[in-house]
């Protein structure tokens, strides 16, 4: 691994600069241009279910730019930034997303258009964060020209777009990128903290303490031999700190779950199979009640089959890229893509078998690493392969914009 120099914190910086400046704008443009050939699905009155009783924002200025928004779990957060959690459907979403809503939309009066401002802000400043620091990432892992490329197919991906949404994605991934660099330099209580604070922004935030706890393991077995220079030490108090460190974000996901469980709220398994149709099972088992609808005439989610499909085909490939990660990352990399796959595929459901996760990959940003790298000296391929992705990246924000569920 190298150490990008200074010169490279500019150059990540303005890559990610463009990047969230051209994807907000041409999603800007999109959001007005997708009404014009495909109608919303909006409900009889301005409020009602799809809004949570929020106004619907379709008015002047802010209905162009901030109505195409106002969308699925973007109403549960805007829900919780003004109300706290009054719902058992809103009770999964950890607090650090709503509670930043609320804290942005105050200067500009609290009121639906600011939190609607706050929730897609916060969206983008976390979004130029995640993307400044995953290509410092992979300036370390894979070189510059393949950083770039990495950047872009993370960006790209047919879901990138909810990382500019009013969804807690961009900031999960922030957060959980600014973790695992932390411990890959050896700073682990800055790593559990920031660890701790992805906990606190999605339930997979757990997972940090796998990379964390082993690059304490690697930097402790490191110290020991006889080679080791003196600065390199690590004796038992600093592994003690580390591993402390490295439990900080499975104490902050249990300590939202005493939280929910205090204020009334029934279990996370209730909860998910009343709302959501989905209860824990073996890991895989959705896989294979996909499978069995694509190639077998089974009938869960028949009549999503173009969606089934694409998120069938994300599971596959990330369980394909595990390994990979592994061998060509190292360990820390590889806990990391496989705790978050685990937790994902641990929700089963007969139903809606594999629901969304062609958005719940987004932050396996190891495998956008991998196909960075691989595609490395496969410039057609490559270009082939990011086009069809920012069709679908379109594709898919039509349909959100127009208040079709693609995750």
């Amino acid at each position: 691994m190298t150490i990008p120099g200074r010169g490279s914190l500019w150059e990540s910086a303005r890559l990610a600069l463009i990047t969230v400046v051209a994807a907000r704008m041409i999603l800007g443009v999109w959001a007005v241009a997708v009404p014009q050939f495909r109608s919303p699905v909006e409900p009889a009155s301005t409020s009602g279910s799809p809004y949570l009783d929020a106004p619907r924002i379709d008015g002047g200025v802010a209905g162009l730019l901030l109505g195409p928004w106002q969308r699925f779990d973007t109403q549960r957060y805007v829900r919780i930034a003004r109300d706290g959690y009054i719902a058992a459907d809103d009770s999964h979403y950890p607090p650090l997303y709503p509670a930043l809503i609320r804290i942005g939309a105050a200067p500009f009066g609290s009121g639906p258009i600011a939190r609607m401002f706050a929730a897609l802000a916060v969206a983008t400043l976390a979004a130029f964060g995640l993307f400044f620091l995953f290509h410092q990432l992979a300036l370390r892992e894979v070189g510059n020209a393949s950083a770039r490329h990495a950047v872009l197919f993370l960006a790209l991906f047919p879901t990138g777009f909810f990382l500019f949404a009013g969804y807690s994605e961009s900031l999960f991934i922030f957060l959980a990128l600014a973790s695992f660099v932390s411990a890959r330099d050896g700073r682990f209580g800055r790593a559990g903290i920031l660890g701790a604070l992805a906990s606190m922004t999605r339930l997979t935030g757990w997972c940090l303490a796998l990379p964390i706890a082993w690059e304490a393991y690697v930097r402790w077995k490191r110290s020991r031999t006889r080679e080791s220079p003196v600065a390199e030490q690590f004796g038992s108090s600093k592994m003690l700190f580390a591993l402390a460190s490295a439990a900080l974000p499975i104490v902050a996901t249990a300590g939202f779950l005493v939280f929910r469980r205090n204020l009334g709220f029934p279990p996370l398994d209730e909860t998910f199979g009343t709302h959501w149709y989905r209860t824990p099972g073996v890991p895989g088992q959705d896989l294979v009640t996909a499978a069995n609808t694509l190639f077998l005439g089974g009938s869960a989610r028949l009549d999503q089959l173009p969606l089934l499909r694409i998120d069938f085909a994300s599971a596959v490939g990330m369980l394909v890229a595990t390994p990979l990660v592994f061998r060509r990352f190292g360990t820390s990399f590889g806990l990391y893509m496989a705790g978050i796959l685990f937790f994902l595929l641990l929700a089963t459901s007969s139903v809606l078998p594999l629901y969304s996760v062609t958005r719940y990959v987004l932050p396996l940003f190891p495998a956008f690493l991998l196909l960075g790298l691989v595609t490395r000296n496969l410039r057609i391929f490559r270009g082939g392969l990011l086009l069809s992705s920012f069709f679908l990246w379109l594709t898919f924000s039509a349909l959100f914009f127009s208040r079709n569920w693609v995750g």
